[in-house]
């Protein structure tokens, strides 16, 4: 079952919410009437009024699981993951700054994969720049569109604003 509310597409004001069928999500709405629907969360609604507070937090936590969904088309997701990919570049930036620090993860991984320490280095570093500039596009993206929710005052203005194009984030 799938929570909604069907709201006027043109002014933003919320027209009727209600539980329907996974499937009949977009039924709900008559866009021969200039209707828009818009799937919600069971804290959203208070005593037949949509608690706007709540869609707002809903979108944002949207906003940010569709972020990560990007950002993983480029990394390995989890916490532990991205602590060692810091790691690993802070071991290759000082391997080619010529700086004699200890290296484990560039020596475990150059011997894992019958690179050189330099060679692997120079292939984390090149890795890293390029996430860095995909990573500054995804986040500028996400918080735009947080900014944008923030800013609409109606269910439509959130809605509109929640929709990211993230195909512009090239793999």
């Amino acid at each position: 079952m799938k929570r909604f509310v069907v709201y006027d597409a043109a002014t933003g004001r919320v027209l009727r919410s209600g539980t329907c069928q996974d499937d009949d999500l977009a039924m709900q709405a008559s866009q021969a009437t200039g209707e828009a629907v818009m799937e919600i969360t069971a804290e959203c609604i208070r005593v037949a009024e949509v608690d706007l507070d709540a869609v707002r937090g809903a979108l944002y936590a949207k906003i940010d699981a569709a972020a990560e969904e990007v950002r993983a088309r480029f990394v390995t997701s989890g916490s532990a993951q991205a602590m060692i990919y810091l790691k690993k570049e802070d071991e290759a930036r000082a391997v080619v700054w010529g700086q004699s620090k200890p290296t484990p993860f560039l020596n475990a991984e150059a011997a894992a994969t019958g690179m050189t320490v330099a060679d692997l280095a120079t292939l984390v570093i090149t890795k890293a720049d390029a996430w860095a500039a995909k990573a500054a596009q995804i986040e500028a993206l996400r918080r735009a569109a947080k900014a944008h929710v923030a800013q609409a005052d109606n269910i439509a203005a959130m809605h509109a604003a929640a929709q990211v194009d993230w195909a512009e984030i090239e793999a």
